[in-house]
């Protein structure tokens, strides 16, 4: 995790986002903006985390660890979508660790408020309360979305996992993690590589990297 800019452009890229229309006096507040490589983790399960999170540029991963060391996909998100998205709630809310992991997926750059100097201010701020109630539910939404979207065929969930995890058109990371994320085995997810290599919608590259051919095809096997 490296701290990027100054106070400054720390603001105006915070104002850029939209970030203090969430906030009653957003000028009481100590904003900082925080760059993760890929698989660097933001959030982990055994402690609370030192920020609230907003993602600005780049792709992340929320999973649940299970048994054996793999991870079940709860959460994908990118940064700087429409609206602004929050990380770290649960915990801010509970005072308690969850028993997830997130983590960046690209670089990932986020605007960070630390909770040992706003924590009380945000607590008592009503425009922040209204906005965190608002990406909970919201949250809630997604989580019975992606409950339907694991119910689809297997090729279906490692199309979607491909476009997003995409840089470029290449794909690269751990195969048996990506596998466990898309909520099925290795042996599986090895067979649907090689069918949409077979089918000219991928094509393999070095090892355990693979390049987006035919990236219309692969949107339409995410729709089924």
């Amino acid at each position: 995790m490296k701290r990027l800019m100054k106070e400054e452009s720390v603001q105006a890229l915070c104002y850029q986002y939209g970030l203090p229309k969430y906030f009653s006096h957003w000028e009481q507040l100590h904003p900082q903006i925080l760059l993760f490589t890929p698989g660097e983790t933001l959030i982990d399960s055994d402690g609370q985390p030192a920020f609230l999170f907003f993602p600005l540029r780049g792709k992340g991963k929320t999973c649940s660890p299970q048994l054996e060391g793999e991870q079940v996909s709860l959460e994908l998100f990118q940064g700087g979508k429409p609206g602004a998205s929050l990380l770290g709630e649960i915990e801010f809310i509970t005072g308690l660790s969850t028993p997830n992991i997130t983590s960046a997926v690209t670089e990932l750059t986020c605007a960070a408020l630390p909770l040992a100097l706003d924590g009380d201010t945000l607590r008592h701020d009503p425009v922040f309360l209204t906005f965190l109630c608002r990406v909970m539910a919201e949250k809630l939404n997604e989580n019975k979305s992606q409950t339907a979207r694991m119910a689809r065929p297997l090729q279906a969930r490692v199309a979607d996992y491909l476009a997003f995890t995409a840089q470029d058109g290449l794909i690269c990371g751990g195969l048996t993690e990506a596998a466990a994320l898309c909520n099925g085995s290795y042996r599986q997810f090895m067979r649907v590589l090689g069918d949409l290599c077979r089918q000219g919608v991928l094509q393999r590259e070095n090892r355990g990297q693979y390049r987006i051919l035919d990236r219309r095809a692969l949107e339409n096997l995410r729709q089924r």
